[in-house]
Parts: C-alpha cells; structure tokens; sequence
C-alpha cells in the first residue's frame, strides 16, 4: 500500500464518520476528537510513492511540535479504521 493510497483511506474513514480533516503538504491530518491522526511513510520525506507504514496517532500538541519529523514515539496503527476507533474510543 503506498502513502497516497493511506490518504485516501483515511479521508474516506473521516468522510464516513463525520470528522474533520485537512491538507497540510503532502499529507492529510484528521481531528479526532482530542487526537490527530496522519499516515506515515516509510522515508523521512513524504512522497506519495513512497511505502505507507502505518497512521500515527498523537495530541496536537505533541504532532505539531516536529510535524516534518517522524515522532516514532508516537502510537502507530496499521488502518485508518483501527486508528480512528482507538482515537475516538470505540
């Protein structure tokens, strides 16, 4: 699955939920509920060729702190789905 192809899902899932999203670069950050959510690939530089590794989980506060970089302390999730449930607490 590359990067775009996570995008996609991901904007699907919050069209599908009803949830905010928004363009920032290369990548789509969604807000939900007290959490971000944004996929990540596997290269430091987000191209949207690039291997999709997962979509990372964090508060706004500590995404936004070093957006470009890649947090790897952050929690991670392999769909768009389980990050939103695990995110939003179902």
């Amino acid at each position: 699955m590359s990067l775009e192809d996570g995008v996609f899902s991901l904007i699907l899932e919050c069209n599908l939920r009803n949830l905010g999203f928004i363009r920032i670069h290369n990548t789509i950050v969604a807000n939900a509920g007290s959490y971000f959510i944004r996929p990540i690939g596997m290269n430091t530089i987000n191209n949207m060729e690039d291997d999709l590794w997962g979509f990372q989980v964090g508060s706004p506060k500590a995404m936004m702190k070093d957006f470009t970089g890649k947090q790897l302390n952050l929690l991670f999730y392999s769909t768009a789905k389980i990050a939103l449930d695990r995110a939003i607490g179902y």
